[in-house]
């Protein structure tokens, strides 16, 4: 049976909001949306200084907002990561704080080993976890390991099937490799899942309409990737 995250009710009230608002900055890569979200989750932290999956939210959090919004300075980024491993020290079984330390390499340092290290461990700790499968899927992908990044992304949609920003990224991965069927399928698979879906419909449908291979991936034109 998996830990209670935390004892605190309030405390875990501002967790879910922050995930709200968090979702919906990822959707729309809106600033201030990051920005309120980080406001939920430091207060969560507030409510109960040992939240370590709290904290683990929080560093996902800066890590998106400076991926795909704006930049963090180097001090700013060490502070994230010194909050990533104090997470693991307050929860060494907890996947998603391995997750967020990934993010920070991932994101943060380009260091691609670190990132799968600690993506990895997250599996170890939580095989069907979706956002370590995810991760470790661009990250692998950008290593130009393509087989094996499919593989993990697939492993993470079939971990979490509402994901259309997720299907939207593999579209893009078989647009990339001109294997214009499985593009097409998977974009519209994405916009099954959410019509509104910009992934699938810049990265799928367009490239099977022009047969045009994506742009590169070391572009920051999507959620997460």
């Amino acid at each position: 049976m998996a830990a209670v995250p935390t004892n605190n009710s309030a405390a875990y009230d501002l967790l879910l909001r922050g995930d709200f608002e968090e979702r919906r900055a990822e959707d729309e890569l809106d600033l201030a949306g990051f920005d309120r979200a980080q406001d939920w989750y430091e207060k969560a932290i507030a409510a109960d200084p040992q939240f370590a999956l709290a904290m683990a939210r929080l560093v996902e959090n800066r890590m998106q907002r400076h991926w795909f919004a704006e930049k963090l300075d180097p001090a700013q980024l060490q502070k994230v990561k010194e909050l990533a491993e104090r997470a693991i020290a307050l929860s060494p079984d907890l996947a998603q704080a391995q997750v967020a330390l990934g993010t920070c390499y991932y994101y943060g340092y380009r260091d691609y080993d670190r990132a799968l290290a600690a993506f990895g461990e997250a599996i170890k700790l939580q095989p069907n976890n979706a956002s370590a499968l995810e991760y470790s899927g661009y990250v692998h992908r950008r290593q130009g390991k393509w087989q094996l990044s499919l593989e993990e992304l697939h492993q993470a949609l079939e971990r979490d099937p509402r994901n259309a920003a997720l299907a939207g990224n593999i579209a893009g991965s078989y647009n990339a490799l001109r294997m214009w069927k499985e593009a097409d399928d998977a974009s519209r698979l994405a916009l099954k899942i959410d019509p509104n879906a910009s992934d699938a419909m810049g990265k799928g449908v367009c490239g099977v309409r022009t047969r045009k291979p994506a742009a590169s991936l070391g572009a920051r034109s999507s959620r997460r990737e």
